[in-house]
């Protein structure tokens, strides 16, 4: 059985478990708040950032803050689904 750490407190948990037995963390429904979370910023950055007048650097830096947190929540999920 493969051990993770959890995102929250980051003890190590079974790659198994849907709650961290130290936190109580949801792990599963953590991870998928990452890529929700990620895909809801990119849309709003995509769809109002020239109505906002946001600089483009903020916008990018936005965007790739975005991309690694749904990346964070994939590989999370891969890693539980073994």
């Amino acid at each position: 059985m493969a051990l993770l750490k959890c995102y929250n407190c980051h003890q190590e948990v079974p790659n198994k478990v849907k709650v961290c037995p130290h936190c109580g963390t949801s792990l599963v429904k953590g991870y998928k708040n990452f890529i929700y979370g990620g895909v809801i910023v990119i849309a709003f950055v995509l769809i109002f950032w020239k109505y906002l007048d946001l600089d483009l650097g903020i916008a990018v830096a936005t965007l790739i803050g975005a991309t690694i947190a749904i990346i964070r929540g994939l590989v999370g999920l891969l890693k539980r689904n073994g």
